[in-house]
């Protein structure tokens, strides 16, 4: 019996009947492989295959064979995704298969009538399509009806698990999921979808929570794998206004690249800020304008209005009329918006598994994906900027996804946050509930927090009872006390993740903009801002506001990873690019920048060494991650006036053997203890719950997540 025969067996005729009529003389590969494996056990099962591969057919079509005739008495699969707007997208798909197969489709979010939703809980059948934060609302509003709607149910899909992986977030999705579990008695086999998976041991391990589970690998399928690729290096003109249509600013040089290769088509342009995606569609709309033709570029980001945003996806997805999206990340997933014919990439990706999920927007019809890449360099170089540490971090990711190589989950984080959200959630679902059990719904080994220990969980829990959160009563049940009812009963409390907060900068009474801060904030910390070095005098927390005094010294470097935590597989790949043949992507621009990069790094012997004396100042470049990088800040900032930049820490006013003593002094007596390196941080709250943490928790967790000693000696003991 041939392979494809085997897997038509599989599938109930029924549906086997609907491929046909769809056209489809065979199935893809990942789509093969994926449903020998869900027959072959009842093991956990993740499908891992690029965009348009193929995933969302390769779990339903095995599931739905299993619901034909048999989908009645409950909700038989829970269907998760991260947006209301995929799920919409994944409702209009599922109609048309299961219409024909008598599976009800059913969906659950804000935008869903109470008739409907009232309809699902009267005679809970088929499928339910829903977000975290909609299954946290069951759980807290409808828990007397959550056992009658899921008691027979029996698969948990998870689209986009890259997306829920090693973040609150998905933190708060694996707890729901073990709540469910205890609801009703048993666990449902769980299936996860991504196009953007890195260690998939690692990737297992966190979704399936410890319990067995198999992993289909399709990344040899979707795309025909060939890619179209530009990298443009527009420079930086001097004294330039971008806010002027006439300027001729990197922004205003990018827009009018973009309006004369991008007109005529539908395109994604990923302007990585709101500020750029302004600038560009401003400068677009202008250039529009003067020569007269019909506007085609619109911006699309979370401070827009809904109706604006679904308008511009509706324009790109009727594809009538040539449409592109200037865009944050707002449409990086896979929400259906027809065919997109390439992406424009404006700076540097949150990371290679973002710039790949970008990329796999592109090319669904014609199979081969198009990619433009603008960076903003400067003309007059100084400090690291000679080595164009932007440029070399931007081609190391676009050839480690070539190789298909994606950040692994980092799966390192306490969550305190999400566990004081999961605690009142709980406690509200329950009415009150005992410590044991709560801490076994939390802690125990194969739930969500299971890294947290006893002692840490009871220190948490007194905390909100002083903190007036919750109260307990002489049986020992827990309860939520009146600040505890008044977070639960507010709308905004089933989401973890916050809204994105800036500090203020703020020199001699004058302010000087905002920044996101995504590593360590301390005292006396040095940071660039505005072409300017300040030094941290002062942060006041609660007020997100940062003094600043100015610091002397010579040019600041330019090059700022804008707040994104880098890998150290990137870091290393850069290494290896500055001794490597140019890559032919690169533009007459940027090959000439990747020169220059190269001749300096050779110039000042980099690759055999790690300090480069630069005027005054003397730069040590470790050409590692940033987790090591922030603990090296940590640490040396006590002994001498280091900047952080990029895959640089400068020395300003030290030269290069006045450092090597002061590392070999910090080696003799080196920190041992995280806790004290994670207590000099200031900006200790970073997540939504923080503010109700106590203290020695935060560091804990900061010390856990955000402190490599290990990592940061041994890279001293190497630099020798």
């Amino acid at each position: 019996m041939t392979k494809q025969a085997l897997h038509l067996r599989l599938l109930h005729p029924q549906v086997l009947r609907w491929i046909h009529k769809q056209g489809w003389t065979d199935l893809r590969k990942v789509q093969k492989d994926a449903i020998s494996e869900f027959f072959q056990s009842e093991q956990d099962l993740i499908i891992s295959s690029p965009t348009a591969s193929g995933k969302t057919e390769a779990a339903l079509f095995p599931i739905l064979s299993c619901l034909v005739g048999a989908c009645e008495g409950s909700v038989r699969l829970l269907w998760i995704s991260p947006l209301k707007a995929l799920i919409n997208d994944s409702y209009q798909r599922f109609e048309l298969i299961c219409d024909s197969l008598g599976i009800p489709v059913h969906r659950w979010h804000g935008d869903v009538s109470a008739s409907k939703k009232k309809k699902l809980l009267e005679r809970p059948n088929g499928i339910l399509l829903i977000t975290p934060e909609s299954l946290e609302a069951l759980f807290m509003r409808r828990h007397g009806e959550l056992t009658a709607l899921f008691q027979f149910l029996q698969w948990l899909v998870i689209d986009e698990l890259h997306v829920f992986l090693a973040t609150e977030r998905g933190r708060q999705l694996l707890s729901l999921l073990y709540r469910l579990e205890w609801a009703i008695g048993k666990r449902p086999r769980r299936i996860g979808l991504s196009a953007t998976l890195g260690e998939q041991e690692k990737a297992t391990l966190i979704m399936s929570q410890g319990n067995p589970c198999k992993f289909v690998d399709g990344s040899d399928t979707g795309s025909s794998g060939s890619l179209l690729l530009q990298l443009n290096v527009v420079l930086e003109p001097q004294n330039s206004d971008p806010n002027l249509p006439e300027s001729n600013s990197s922004i205003n040089q990018i827009s009018k690249s973009l309006f004369k290769n991008l007109r005529g088509k539908n395109h994604l342009v990923f302007a990585n800020s709101r500020q750029n995606v302004e600038l560009l569609a401003n400068a677009l709309r202008v250039q529009s304008e003067k020569e007269k033709v019909p506007r085609e570029f619109f911006p699309h980001h979370g401070n827009l209005s809904k109706d604006f945003r679904e308008d511009v996806e509706s324009r790109l997805k009727k594809g009538n009329l040539p449409h592109t999206a200037i865009c944050t990340s707002t449409l990086e997933l896979g929400i259906d918006i027809g065919h997109v014919h390439s992406i424009a990439q404006i700076g540097i990706p949150p990371s290679a598994a973002s710039l790949r999920q970008r990329l796999g927007r592109s090319g669904r019809r014609s199979g081969t994906p198009i990619l433009r890449v603008y960076l903003m360099e400067n003309q007059v170089v100084a400090s690291i900027d000679c080595i164009r540490p932007q440029l070399f971090q931007m081609v190391a990711m676009i050839e480690l996804i070539l190789d298909r190589w994606n950040e692994p989950p980092e799966d390192n984080a306490y969550c305190f946050s999400t566990l004081v959200h999961q605690i009142l959630s709980i406690i509200y679902q329950y009415g009150g509930i005992s410590i044991s059990d709560l801490f076994h719904l939390l802690c125990k080994p194969k739930a969500a927090f299971n890294s947290v220990e006893q002692e840490d969980f009871l220190l948490l829990l007194r905390h909100l009872k002083q903190s007036d959160i919750i109260q307990q009563l002489t049986d020992g049940t827990l309860l939520l006390a009146t600040k505890g009812e008044r977070i639960t009963e507010h709308y905004s409390f089933f989401s973890v993740f916050p809204t994105t907060e800036e500090y203020r900068l703020e020199a001699n009474g004058k302010l000087l903009g905002s920044i996101p801060v995504s590593n360590s904030l301390f005292i006396k910390k040095f940071i660039v801002f505005a072409g300017k070095t300040w030094q941290i005098v002062e942060i006041k927390e609660s007020q997100k506001l940062i003094l600043l005094t100015p610091s002397p010294g010579g040019t600041p470097p330019r090059f700022d990873s804008n707040g994104i935590w880098i890998h150290g597989s990137i870091r290393e790949k850069m290494k290896l690019l500055y001794s490597a043949a140019q890559p032919e992507y690169l533009t007459k621009t940027a090959r000439a920048i990747f020169e220059e990069g190269q001749r300096y790094f050779h110039a000042h012997e980099l690759e055999k060494k790690f300090f480069w004396e630069l005027g005054n100042s003397t730069v040590f470049l470790p050409w590692v991650g940033d987790k090591i990088m922030n603990t090296l800040t940590l640490i040396l900032s006590q002994i001498a006036k280091v900047t952080w930049s990029g895959p640089a820490l400068i020395f300003e006013n030290l030269s290069t053997p006045e450092v090597m003593r002061k590392i070999d002094n910090l080696l003799e007596e080196f920190p041992k203890d995280p806790l004290r390196i994670a207590e000099t941080i200031e900006n200790k709250i970073r997540n939504k719950f923080d503010h109700l943490v106590p203290t020695p928790l935060l560091v804990k967790a900061l010390a856990k997540k955000e402190v490599d000693l290990k990592g940061a000696k041994l890279v001293l003991e190497n630099c020798k």
